[in-house]
């Protein structure tokens, strides 16, 4: 049985591999694999660990004969074609649970970087335009008494909401699906937009969420709303965040996700009320070697013959 991973990951995939299969081959290149090259690593594997950034289509599988397993090194699927792999009988797993505390804790150094304006202070004292104490120098929101908007309660917004709890907000969220015992109150998304002095989104991709955020949904904001995105790109429409941004000096967005990765919608690193990091939602070291040791004993798994731990149900 021959197995393929398509990145370098935090724990020594190859190594801890080789005694289960026949080969374990590693298509490291710095960088996502095109589409030529995919198609050719998956090609003659049984069993394949791949990355977000690396779309399983149905032409990818088309090219993938053998292959009875995959396992992707991230919670959500929105990059896998779900009902090709089932009509193909392929296996899936994915890494839930456990990159929800660093996820949450990245929404909010976004959050409270974005409503106390560090970046553009930041910039402010390297232009040495420091003279030193102002009265109303950047002065931002006082989080203990503003409302957070969260849209998408679970598990990675439950979190965000719980330690909420700290900064004395309110809490308000929008959801698609049935939730109990959360901290907070359901209110419709145009409510949510209306009321929320902070909007963290934490929703998966789907038909029904790509542009959520659209221009006529940013427009119902209030102008000094800090908005957070650490799901998807594609939830936000970012060629109408930029002209909102531009429109509004005083709404904060801080992004870890981007609509065409890796590209970023031009002129959106310029701004001044823009914070954008590179996808490092999940980075802390814990969380970044649970997922490979959770893709990685998933493919000794298969490998035996044994029932998978974190099977994606297709």
């Amino acid at each position: 049985m021959r197995c393929g991973v398509t990145r370098q990951l935090p724990l020594d995939a190859k190594s801890l591999l080789a005694p289960y299969f026949d080969s374990v081959e590693l298509y490291e290149k710095g960088r996502p694999l095109t589409q030529e090259e995919l198609s050719h690593a998956i090609s003659d594997k049984e069993v394949f660990i791949c990355q977000l950034t690396e779309p399983i289509t149905q032409n990818i599988l088309e090219h993938a004969n053998r292959l009875r397993f995959l396992a992707t090194f991230s919670t959500g699927v929105d990059h896998l074609d779900l009902k090709a792999l089932k009509q193909r009988g392929i296996k899936v797993s994915h890494t839930p649970g456990v990159l929800t505390e660093a996820t949450a804790n990245l929404a909010w150094a976004l959050i409270l970087s974005c409503s106390r304006k560090l970046m553009p202070a930041q910039r402010y004292l390297q232009d040495g335009k420091f003279n030193g104490f102002l009265p109303s120098l950047f002065l931002g929101l006082a989080l203990e008494q503003s409302t957070l908007g969260i849209v998408g309660m679970g598990k990675i917004g439950q979190a965000v909401a719980h330690r909420a709890r700290a900064f004395g907000m309110k809490v308000i969220y929008f959801t698609r699906s049935s939730v109990e015992g959360v901290e907070g109150v359901s209110v419709s998304f145009e409510e949510l937009l209306e009321k929320s002095d902070v909007i963290s989104i934490h929703c998966p991709l789907t038909p029904h969420t790509k542009h959520l955020f659209n221009s006529k949904a940013l427009s119902l904001m209030k102008s000094d709303a800090v908005l957070i995105n650490t799901a998807r790109g594609p939830i936000v429409n970012e060629e109408g965040l930029v002209e909102h941004l531009k429109r509004n000096p005083n709404c904060f967005v801080g992004l870890d996700v981007f609509e065409n990765e890796p590209k970023v919608a031009p002129g959106l690193l310029e701004l001044p009320n823009a914070l954008c990091v590179p996808h490092i939602g999940s980075a802390s070291r814990w969380a970044r070697e649970q997922m490979a040791r959770i893709c990685i004993e998933d493919a000794m798994r298969f490998a035996r013959g044994e029932k998978l731990q974190y099977e994606y149900s297709l």
